[in-house]
């Protein structure tokens, strides 16, 4: 499954496994960066990559990026100024990062 528009820059917001240790595998997007299931058609894209100076396109599995994304939003949102002063006054409004991880929480966190 393609990213939408709207998540395309937040994935860039989620960390990787060192690149280096990539496998050629995880570099054409036949399994997951994560954790190297094979994938399937619902697999989520993290667009291209150059990687070692080569072009990929890796992907994740749907459960890897649901934990990716949650623990991501979740270790922002603690640590975020913006993001903990708006949670205390009841606002979900956040910071731009966290307006953009959320999106992702949405859009993968189910």
């Amino acid at each position: 499954m393609e990213p939408t528009s709207s998540s395309v820059e937040a994935l860039d917001l989620l960390p990787l496994p060192d690149l280096a240790r990539w496998s050629e595998y995880q570099i054409r997007g036949t399994v997951c960066v994560w954790d190297g299931a094979t994938l399937g058609p619902t697999a989520v894209s993290l667009g291209q990559l150059d990687v070692d100076g080569r072009t990929g396109f890796p992907r994740v599995c749907r459960p890897c990026m649901r934990a990716h994304v949650t623990g991501s939003d979740a270790t922002h949102r603690a640590m975020c100024e913006q993001c903990v002063d708006d949670q205390a006054v009841g606002s979900d409004a956040g910071c731009d990062t966290g307006r953009a991880l959320r999106r992702l929480v949405l859009e993968y966190g189910r």
